[in-house]
């Protein structure tokens, strides 16, 4: 006991590395906050502090830019965040194109199927070679409006020369999603897909986290309960990771 009480005092600790991201979503938290005031607390972060002066400038005005998308796509106004910012502010990841949808009034018309495979979408991304199935018309309306979302946020942030544009939604596994909320074997289902099993239950499961994160969402009732019920048929079987732990302890 001793020995090892010595080793970790001996070595050298661990480098902290600041993760800050400069997100939609974590501009809109910090706007909330901090208002027009929110550039300069920047200067005080630790990634700041912990970057070389070129590296804090270069996302100091990416920050800038897309704090300024967000004013021109009415997510703030007047000093405030909007409906739709306070819908952006509670996703992290693909937070505007959600959004958007949400704007556009498009979620108030999906089936729960529709949002289950919607957040799937946000967050899949395809590898190379891999050959996309035969969408169903529900889910090629889905890859429409999405796409048309995308565009027009990717022409603002072409035009504010951002490093990174939001993420396209892919609707690759959308079939094989429709199948599992059926009821479908997971085995059988993998059987069909050129994907890992692992792969695929942890992009299962990062959608359940995109649904939840919408419950906290100024989206209406009637959506939520949707929601909920596309989580419920979702989060089951191998893809339940709560179930999984309790098998395994």
């Amino acid at each position: 006991a001793f020995q090892e009480l010595e080793s970790i005092f001996s070595k050298q600790p661990e480098l902290i590395m600041s993760r800050f991201n400069c997100s939609y979503a974590t501009i809109l938290n910090l706007y909330e906050t901090y208002g027009e005031e929110l550039l300069n607390i920047h200067a005080l972060s630790f990634y700041y502090y912990q970057a070389k002066a070129e590296s804090g400038a270069r996302q100091l005005e990416q920050m800038a830019a897309r704090l300024k998308i967000l004013k021109q796509l009415g997510y703030i106004y007047d000093y405030c965040l909007t409906e739709k910012g306070q819908f952006a502010k509670k996703i992290h990841g693909n937070e505007l194109p959600l959004a958007e949808l949400f704007g556009y009034g498009v979620l108030e018309d999906l089936s729960l199927d529709q949002l289950g495979v919607l957040a799937l979408a946000a967050v899949f991304s395809p590898r190379a070679n891999i050959n996309k199935p035969e969408l169903p018309k529900n889910v090629r309306y889905l890859e429409t409006i999405t796409t048309q979302a995308v565009r027009g946020i990717h022409r603002y942030e072409k035009k504010m020369g951002l490093n990174h544009f939001s993420k396209p939604f892919c609707y690759d596994l959308s079939v094989s999603l429709l199948l599992w909320v059926k009821k479908e074997p997971f085995s059988k289902i993998i059987e069909q897909l050129q994907i890992d099993e692992g792969e695929v239950i942890r992009y299962y499961r990062m959608s359940i986290q995109v649904l939840r994160e919408m419950l906290e969402t100024p989206a209406s009732n009637q959506v939520k309960e949707k929601i909920r019920q596309a989580i419920y048929l979702i989060n089951r079987d191998v893809i339940d990771a709560e179930a999984q732990l309790k098998k395994t302890a």
